[in-house]
């Protein structure tokens, strides 16, 4: 520390500074909180960093040195001291952050995510009156997330019956974008409590996504219960996307034929062909050539995409037509006005080293 204070160039100071007090803070963490508290600004230094490790070690001195402190400096310390707290117990942690006012609103969101991984209902009954609104709706779905993912049957359950409609819609959204350990309750619950529109069609997409990845046989089941045919084509697809990924593309393939005919049929018939055809061209054309018409029309062009993208031949060569240019003369004005001279082909070379 006495090193970097001769030092002339402030950059270089500081640096020095910021590691000298972070060493100090690992042995000594009181004094370096003194140090950094003493030397206001000067440095920028870590005081988050200093105060968290002196929490580690003697929390109740950490907090009531940081509450002395004022400003940047002080709220730094405090926030620092808090997060350290909401580790071991986090409901202290939130009463304390709720009596200092001038403490972000973040501080409360960040201890109602770290309450949530031990008690996510705990949590939530604290964050249902936070402040502003944006900040307890980010708190809230941080928490039922984690509550999802320990027992989803209550946390859509609580979601459900909250009473805001608003809110509601947007806890569930939020909850059907994380792991669910049952995504059947959750299933059933988005059926029975969310109006129809965005944000169901947002929530319903996100669960069947991940439900897909755990168990796309159970996925592709609840399928028929959606409301709308232009849902149901649209989940059809992404279930058929990720079951065909995963490895299991004949069970894909037969689950897309054996779909009624119409749109999510050829979607999710689609969406299989797409996967095939982006490993296995000549896989991909012998099993479109066994369906209808209309459908085989459609599954050649997704080849044709998936084989495009798949060849770096793409580009490098060009095929035209032969064409013969003429001319003709009216007899008289037939108001024909002048055209184009030729409608298509290769009227300048277009070779070079990048078509190698």
């Amino acid at each position: 520390l006495a090193l970097a204070d001769s030092l002339t160039d402030a950059a270089l100071r500081s640096q020095l500074w910021n590691a000298a007090l972070m060493q100090l803070a690992s042995r000594d963490p009181r004094r370096a909180a003194e140090l950094a508290s003493q030397s206001g600004d000067d440095h920028g230094l870590p005081v988050d960093f200093v105060y968290m490790r002196w929490a580690q070690s003697d929390l109740p001195a950490a907090w009531q040195s940081a509450s002395r402190l004022e400003g940047q400096q002080g709220r730094q310390a405090q926030t620092a001291v808090l997060n350290a707290l909401a580790q071991s117990d986090p409901p202290k942690a939130w009463e304390l952050a709720r009596n200092h006012a001038s403490l972000a609103p973040e501080l409360a969101e960040n201890i109602i995510r770290i309450w949530s991984e031990s008690d996510p209902a705990g949590a939530l009954r604290a964050a249902e009156n936070m402040t502003p609104v944006a900040v307890r709706s980010r708190a809230m779905s941080a928490a039922l997330q984690s509550w999802g993912r320990q027992n989803a049957r209550e946390a859509a359950k609580y979601a459900a019956e909250v009473a805001d409609p608003i809110l509601r819609s947007d806890l569930l959204r939020q909850l059907s974008m994380g792991p669910i350990s049952e995504p059947q309750a959750l299933f059933s619950t988005l059926l029975e409590s969310m109006p129809p529109g965005d944000n169901f069609q947002q929530a319903a997409a996100n669960l069947l996504r991940t439900w897909a990845q755990q168990n796309p046989q159970a996925a592709a089941a609840a399928i028929r219960q959606l409301p709308s045919g232009r849902m149901i084509s649209e989940a059809a697809a992404q279930v058929a996307s990720i079951w065909a990924s995963s490895g299991k593309t004949a069970e894909a393939w037969n689950w897309a034929q054996s779909l009624p005919e119409g749109r999510a049929r050829t979607t999710a018939l689609e969406s299989v062909i797409r996967e095939i055809a982006g490993r296995n061209p000549q896989e991909a054309l012998t099993m479109a050539a066994g369906l209808p018409d209309n459908e085989r029309r459609e599954a050649l062009r997704e080849i044709g995409k998936a084989f495009g993208l798949s060849s770096d031949l793409v580009g490098r060569n060009l095929m035209d037509h032969a064409y013969l240019l003429t001319w003709a003369l009216m007899p008289e004005p037939a108001g024909a006005y002048r055209g184009p001279l030729c409608t298509s082909g290769i009227e300048d070379l277009r070779g070079g080293s990048f078509r190698r």
